[in-house]
């Protein structure tokens, strides 16, 4: 078997296909890696004219996916943020333009160019949304290079009004009460910090917004801008505070916002149109911008936000990359397999000449339009075992892609190994000796549709489905790759046709296989092969050339003439008004102007669908509104009846319904034209869509035609008044018609005024109010034409006061429009509520002569006439909430009622216009003397509840126990007034009062008392205080249930701690206000119980003074309970059900409110008995576990009992008896274990045969001979046991009981001589002290000297003892015996060591 592709090279897992500004940061990926081309260079020539300001306008930057536009922002990015050394070695290295170089050091010497990056603009749905995204952007680079100054100083009219919310005011109280800002902020409040920035010099307010900043940054707060307008401001200042020279804000992945605000771009492009002042610039960087918008007006309007009124498009050139390509294969540095790769791969090209050559010629013939560069021969060398044509086919393959699922990055890098088969599972599985040794464009297939088809673009998808739809795995494995290509080129093809070489011709068919296997014309023939059976066919594509195109059927089975004919007889007008792909009328637009489009509904209608269409409208209910039908049709025939139809209907009883008569009908020959496309395109779909999409679109522009002749044709206008009709000679006519009859009688319309078309949709509506409210415009409401602009349009009342009383201007429509609101608004004043709602002003509004519509003009003209009441002399109110009247809470609430004019919101609430009477006032003025509040956010009767909730969750106690220390005070108001007060103040911070008064009357009910007793005010004053509500509670608790709670206290001597424990129980929901007294009663009753039940279990527990310590008490008791609850219960009668709550106080670690009257009850009635069964549990025990009791006495019950752990009184009866079984085995064997060791030590004086041998430094076993030796080591082993079974220590204690050895193990002279003959052995020749001889060993040994019975370390010790001793004495006494014997006997010695001795012997024979 040949070797792999992958043993020759493979991926380098350093190579990154997505350029991210992480890696770059991290350093993983270089920028200076970049490889520049003709695309990137203009894009840094873009970027220079827009920040040297030739073109101060942003930046988009467009392209495919995987051509390396996101890298070729960031690499700009990074060139502005890189130094001047690195960026002349760039320019150098690459050999880039010396002037553009220059051009850009000299831009970021010129001062700090901050630069910006940000991916994903999917989820900002709103202008709120951007603005927090480009904040936080912003803020964060700022922070990043060390740039202290966020814009402080401008951020501060955000910051105060934010803070008029008193949540938000409570919120960063909260905040600055931290640790950590306790040396930036002190003892400051939130409204101290208000006050300093109101009031403080330049240099307080700029210190103190540095400080509110850092706090809200921490806390992660950016959403201070109520809308892009402030945002842009912000901007403008952070530039002007920090002199930067330019604001780079690159923001990746932008498409996502142009596809969810294809028409309304207004907040995104005000914040674009800051480079027109300051040098803020966005560079966008989006997929390709085709479709992304609605309209070319909305397109144009936003291309001209960007130089060159263009995008940037970034192309990846082939030579680019194939050196990309190149770049991610890292080559083996093997020495063998390196040279082979070097030899393969040239075999491979040798073969590939001819498509490199055609390949590279083409590039050069064609000029791309200059964004492509030539392609070298070497590049395409580089790239094997890729196919050059491949190759081509693959950097071409994301076009086929809506989103960046798949792209060549993704094919070479992919890791999947089964389905999605890219290029690292071809080289894990092919190699050069294989038949498939190149990758060619069919081994594309699997990769980019074979496995999913997400993101793919419908069109294409349309393509590739084609394989699926005629079952081509059914093909022969060639005929299958023959058909991929086909299907991949003709897919490229349909999106990058300018290509010769991307067409499905034959020339690329062929050259998709040359170099292969495959003989020269073998693709064209299988080709022929489908053709026959009739799976492709080839179509003319012009100059005689022809293209490979899927049939899905053959053209001779369609009878085309019977399928024209066939579409031309089903062909229904109303289709073609409602359903066709180029519908005939866009509703509204066709027939009228934007301005008065709003005030007719219209529907479109043929004959057929006439009398459903006049059904319809008859029961809309929109009495401002004129109905319009206007009629089409097809042929004359169908107009005639049309024409009887409506004179029909315009003649019945109570017609309210306009009839506009279309005398243009589409005619027999734009019919015919139509049929024809149709026909053509149905052949088509499913074979070739391409072409099935071409027939389609000109179909569409025969409908265009129509359209235009329409336009340009007659219409008769029918209505009550003109019964007959009117004749109308072209659409402009009939418009004018139409505008006359809503001019006589909506005569003081807002559509007269001339203003943008715009202004009469529906945008932004609050932002139209405020600037109507100021009198000021901007962005879309702004206009540089003056004819066309508010100003104009409300010349004679624009900044003039009180122009409705000039008796010159009584004929403006605005003066009309002025007094009838203002009428209205008096009249809500005057109705005895004082309020008046803004959606009723604008319901009476849209009635005649007026006839307001819901739109940007009507929501500005509402700001403009009720901008008198947007002063603090007024509030806002929603019916249960109100605050000051404020400019934007004026502007929002008719923002909201123009818009659920427009849409009805279930969730709208309706809003009002409250004017202040004095008792309101007066309640104002008192609640902020008597509570001690700060008047500036006092300033509406919802901000001052807020208030007082605060003030009063500040106090220990609800207020309302101030009542019983009025008998100790000297007051000047009498006592029932402030106890009236008392109690209202209670009734208006908790929003669950129960009663039918709104907080407005409430307030005005205090604000009347006070009035009417001018002293209170200072009585309340003294009052209201954290001291005096405690004060109150004492007073109240002494006659609550005859002060029970205090005699308790009393008795268990908690020092008074009483009141506390009635504060935790108002300070549980961190609301005290909320307590009314009956509330209250139930709280302090709780703390009763509590104490009732101490006082009772202190009879039985050591002294506790609160509930915790009881429980804890009791927890401890029934921790010494060795019994479960689940079982004892039942044996002790009515002792069972406190036992019970004991056990879930236990389980609980905690008495929970709900069982602690239970307790309370049985604990006065088994506190007694429980004392009896505490003493007593022994014998429960034995009645419940008797079972497993058997064999045991009382006194080992006993035992066995106390030694059982804690925490069984909780546990469960099935585990607990396991537990006792267990325990009493264990308790048993502990026994048996006793005996043992009790017998032993009384035989022997040690604890065990181990400790015998330690204590005598000899092993016992050793005091045996073998067989005695067999039947004592298991005996021994089952004394030394920790844990014997019962059978062993029985078996144990009999052969202890009844052995003799036990004298022998006493004499000293017994073990001496069994130590020597068993352990020493023959050493002993040489070794006769066995005390030596034994402290030796211990001191050597790690053994146990229980183990040194036959042990080779302790054999190995008195063998080196032995030959000491040897080399010391034994050898001379050895000599001595030698000089002792005879001739004789040393040669009888001789004979038998050398027949014994092989080492002796041979000694003897090297010495002969």
């Amino acid at each position: 078997m040949g070797k792999l592709y992958r043993e020759y090279f493979n991926i380098d897992p350093k190579y990154y296909a997505a350029v991210t500004a992480d890696l770059i940061e991290q350093g993983k990926v270089s920028w200076k890696g970049f490889l520049p081309h003709e695309t990137f260079v203009k894009l840094l020539e873009v970027t220079y004219k827009a920040l040297s300001g030739q073109d101060p306008r942003s930046i988009w930057v467009e392209g495919a996916y995987g051509t390396g536009k996101s890298h070729a922002a960031l690499t700009v990015k990074s060139i502005l943020d890189a130094t001047d050394e690195e960026v002349i070695e760039y320019f150098d290295d690459f050999g880039l333009r010396q002037d553009l170089r220059d051009q850009y050091i000299a831009l970021k010497n010129n001062g700090k160019i901050l630069t910006i990056h940000r991916v994903g603009s999917a989820g900002i749905d709103t202008d709120l949304d951007l603005i927090l995204a480009v904040q936080q952007s912003i803020m964060a680079a700022l922070k990043a290079n060390g740039i202290e100054n966020h814009g402080d100083a401008s951020m501060k009219d955000a910051f105060l009004h934010w803070m008029e919310s008193p949540v938000n005011h409570d919120y960063f109280e909260a905040l600055i009460r931290q640790e950590k800002y306790a040396w930036t902020f002190g003892s400051a409040t939130a409204q101290d910090v208000v006050e300093q920035l109101n009031n403080g010099s330049t240099k307080l307010v700029e210190a103190t917004m540095r400080n509110v900043m850092t706090v809200l940054k921490d806390a992660g707060q950016y959403g201070l801008f109520s809308d892009v307008n402030d945002m842009a401001n912000w901007i403008k200042s952070v530039i002007e505070e920090n002199k930067l020279s330019a604001i780079l804000f690159v923001w990746d992945e932008f498409s996502e916002y142009f596809i969810s605000h294809p028409v309304s771009l207004t907040g995104f492009q005000t914040l674009a149109e800051i480079s027109a002042s300051h040098p803020f610039y966005f560079m966008l960087v989006t997929h390709e911008s085709r479709n992304l918008f609605a309209d070319a007006a909305t397109a144009k309007k936003t291309f001209n936000r960007f130089v060159g009124d263009s995008t940037v498009r970034i192309d990846l050139p082939e030579n680019i990359a194939f050196d990309l390509m190149y770049k991610a294969m890292k080559t083996t540095n093997d020495p063998v397999l390196a040279p082979q790769w070097e030899r393969d791969k040239n075999d491979l090209n040798d073969e590939l000449v001819s498509v490199r050559n055609l390949i590279v010629s083409t590039a050069k013939r064609q000029t791309s339009l200059g964004h492509k560069t030539v392609i070298s021969d070497n590049q395409l060398r580089n790239i094997v075992p890729m196919h050059p044509y491949a190759a081509l086919i693959l950097m071409q393959i994301a076009v086929l892609f809506t989103s960046n699922q798949r792209s060549m990055f993704d094919f070479i890098i992919s890791n999947d190994m089964t389905d999605a088969k890219g290029f690292k599972w071809y080289i894990n599985n092919y190699g050069p000796d294989d038949e498939q040794n190149l990758l060619t464009v069919d081994l594309l297939w699997d990769f980019f549709y074979g496995k999913g088809q997400n993101g793919l673009d419908d069109a294409v998808r349309g393509i590739l489905d084609n394989y699926r739809m005629l079952n081509a795995d059914r093909f022969l494995p060639d005929e299958q790759r023959v058909l991929k290509v086909i299907l991949l080129l003709q897919a490229v093809a349909f999106r990058k046709g300018d290509n010769e070489l991307l067409r499905p011709n034959e020339q690329n068919l062929d050259l998709a296989f040359a170099g292969t296997d495959w003989s020269k014309g073998k693709a064209l023939a299988i080709a022929k092969g489908l053709i026959e059976k009739g799976v492709i066919f080839q179509k003319p594509v012009g100059g005689g050339k022809t293209e490979y195109s899927v049939a899905n059927g053959a053209a001779s089975d369609v009878n085309m003439a019977e399928l024209i004919q066939k579409i031309s007889a089903e062909t229904k007008t109303q289709a073609l008004i409602t359903n066709s792909d180029a519908p005939l009328i866009d509703k509204l637009g066709f027939c009228l102007p934007p301005a008065f489009e709003k005030r007719y509904i219209v529907e479109a209608t043929s004959y057929a669908s006439f009398t459903a269409t006049v059904q319809k409208m008859k029961a809309l209910q929109r009495p401002e509104r004129f109905k319009l039908i206007i009629t089409f049709s097809i042929n004359d025939t169908e107009q005639q009846q049309l024409h009887q139809q409506i004179v029909k209907a315009v003649n019945m009883p109570s017609n309210d319904i306009v009839f506009v008569e279309c005398m243009t009908p589409l005619g027999k020959d734009l019919l015919q034209q139509y049929a024809n496309n149709m026909a053509f395109s149905k052949y088509h779909t499913g074979k070739d869509n391409t072409q099935a999409k071409h027939f389609a679109n000109q179909a569409g522009n025969v409908l265009s035609e129509w359209r235009r002749n329409i336009v340009s044709g007659a219409f008769i206008l029918y209505d009550n008044e003109h019964k007959a009709g009117q004749h109308r000679t072209q659409l402009t006519d009939l418009q004018e018609a139409l505008r006359e009859k809503n001019q006589r009688k909506y005569y003081y319309g807002l559509e007269h005024y001339s203003l943008n078309a715009t202004m009469y949709n529906l945008y932004q509506p609050a932002n139209g109010a405020g600037f109507g409210i100021t009198q000021t415009l901007s962005g879309a409401y702004s206009n540089s034409n003056k004819k066309m602009s508010f100003e104009t349009a409300l010349d004679g009342a624009w900044k003039v006061e009180r122009y409705w009383e000039d008796p010159a201007k009584q004929g403006l429509t605005i003066v009309h429009i002025k007094k009838r609101v203002m009428e209205l608004v008096e009249q809500g004043f005057d109705n005895g509520s004082g309020r008046v709602s803004i959606l009723n002003i604008l319901h009476e509004m849209e009635k005649e002569p007026f006839g307001f519509m819901p739109s940007s003009v009507t929501a500005f003209v509402m700001g403009f006439v009720l901008k008198e009441y947007a002063t603090p002399d007024f509030f806002w109110s929603n019916g249960s909430r109100s605050e000051q009247m404020t400019v934007d809470k004026m502007k929002t609430m008719i923002g909201n009622a123009v818009n659920e004019l427009s849409n009805h919101d279930s969730k709208y609430k309706e809003e009002l216009i409250v004017t202040m009477s004095p008792d309101v006032r007066s309640f104002l003025n008192c609640a902020v003397t008597a509570f001690d509040l700060s008047r500036s956010v006092c300033g509406s009767v919802e901000s001052t509840r807020d208030q007082l909730r605060i003030k009063m969750k500040s106090f220990a106690f609800p207020i309302w126990c101030i009542k019983y220390t009025l008998g100790h005070e000297q007051l000047e108001t009498p006592r029932n007034i402030l106890e009236q007060l008392i109690d209202q103040f209670s009734v208006i911070v908790n929003t669950a009062n129960g009663g039918h008064d709104t907080e407005s009357d409430i307030a005005a009910s205090i604000g009347k008392l006070v009035r009417e007793n001018p002293t209170a005010e200072g009585n309340l004053a003294r009052l209201m205080t954290g001291d005096q509500c405690r004060k109150g509670m004492l007073e109240y608790l002494k006659i609550y249930r005859d002060g029970l709670l205090v005699r308790l206290s009393t008795e268990i001597g908690d020092g008074g701690a009483y009141i506390d424990e009635v504060k935790k129980r108002f300070n549980a929901s961190d609301a005290n206000w909320v307590w009314a007294k009956v509330s209250a009663d139930e709280k302090i009753s709780d703390v009763i119980l509590d104490y009732q039940i101490v006082q009772e279990s202190n009879k039985s527990l050591p002294k506790c003074i609160s509930i915790r310590e009881t429980t804890s008490a009791w927890n401890a008791r029934t921790n010494n309970i060795h019994i479960p609850c689940e079982a004892v219960a039942k044996l002790t009668g009515d002792l069972g059900p406190f036992l019970q709550q004991l056990a879930i106080m236990k389980q609980n670690n905690a008495l929970l409110d709900q069982h602690k009257q239970t307790f309370y009850d049985l604990l006065m009635t088994q506190r007694e008995s429980f004392e009896q069964f505490y003493k007593s549990q022994v014998n429960y025990f034995k009645q419940d576990a008797n079972a497993f009791l058997s064999g045991l006495d009382d006194a080992e019950i006993a035992e066995l009992y106390e030694s059982f752990p804690q925490g069984q009184f909780t546990k469960g009866k099935s585990d607990y008896y396991k537990f006792v079984q267990a325990e009493v085995e264990k308790f048993v064997l502990r026994q048996w274990k006793k005996k043992l060791r009790d017998l032993w030590q009384e035989k022997t004086g040690t604890k065990d045969p181990k400790d015998w041998s330690t204590h005598y430094s000899m092993p016992i076993l050793c005091m045996f001979d073998d067989a005695e030796r067999a039947a004592v080591k298991p005996i021994f082993q089952i004394v030394i046991s920790a844990n014997p079974n019962e059978a062993d220590a029985k078996k144990a204690m009999d052969f202890l009981t009844s052995a003799t050895f036990y004298d022998r193990l006493q004499s000293p002279e017994e073990r001496d001589r069994c130590f020597m003959q068993r352990i020493v052995g023959t050493y002993q020749v040489l070794l006769n002290d066995p005390d030596q001889i034994r402290h030796h060993l211990s001191g050597t040994l790690y053994e146990d000297a229980y183990d040194w019975m036959n042990n080779s370390s302790v054999q190995r010790e008195i063998k080196k003892l032995a030959e000491k001793e040897y080399l010391l004495t034994g050898s001379d006494r050895a000599m001595a015996i030698i000089d002792q014997m005879s001739t004789e006997q040393l040669r009888s010695y001789l004979r038998g060591r050398i027949q014994d001795d092989t080492e002796f012997g041979i000694q003897i024979l090297k010495n002969q």
